[in-house]
């Protein structure tokens, strides 16, 4: 076994999984639900230390969920058809919603190779309309940007405002580091970039970054 085991917060270990990308870093992590920074600066011993961190609750993934699902069910009529199944009541069809999620996946994926629109079937229950079926979703990737646009700029204005801070106090921020899913928004290095003019780092295998 192991002569010794030491556990570290996720953005530490991240950096360790992908070390070489400078000694003053924000290593920003978002994940299901909560969204985590942390300005790291590395010693000449070689280990790093968290310097600040910031973060929110309830700002992550499941929300550009959400904004899929707002988005699907309204262009293709299934908030009409919950209405008159419910009329009184704000109802929430998790399968669409765990579907939104899974195309979310998939077309993160599909514009990280470099593809300007992704095709994703969606499977319906009965309850949306008497019978259930297949419905067909085509989206291009600046109908995605639009979409998850209100997630997204929370996001973005998080990790400006975080980062100006620690460069108003004289610090340098060599790189930012993307893990957990949110690594594989092209679209959120993209506007990182913009206002910040840096070039984020996506990592490879964001699913073990933190292992």
């Amino acid at each position: 076994g192991f002569a010794k085991v030491q556990f570290l917060p996720e953005p530490i270990a991240a950096v360790y999984s992908y070390d070489g990308f400078g000694d003053k870093l924000v290593v920003l992590d978002i994940g299901g639900g909560t969204l985590d920074l942390a300005y790291l600066s590395k010693s000449k011993s070689g280990s790093y230390r968290t310097i600040s961190k910031d973060g929110e609750l309830n700002l992550g993934g499941s929300n550009i969920d959400e904004d899929l699902y707002d988005y699907i069910i309204k262009k293709y009529g299934i908030d009409e058809k919950l209405k008159t199944i419910l009329p009184n009541e704000h109802f929430i069809d998790n399968d669409v919603l765990y579907q939104c999620k899974d195309f979310k996946e998939e077309i993160s994926k599909a514009l990280t190779r470099g593809a300007k629109v992704h095709d994703y079937t969606m499977l319906l229950s009965d309850i949306k309309g008497g019978k259930g079926g297949m419905l067909d979703i085509n989206m291009t990737s600046n109908e995605f940007k639009e979409v998850i646009s209100p997630t997204l700029g929370k996001i973005i204005n998080k990790v400006v405002i975080f980062t100006e801070n620690i460069q108003k106090k004289g610090e340098t921020v060599d790189n930012i580091l993307l893990t957990g899913g949110a690594s594989l928004l092209p679209v959120l290095r993209q506007e990182l970039k913009s206002a910040l003019e840096i070039e984020p780092i996506g990592m490879v295998d964001y699913d073990t970054s933190v292992a």
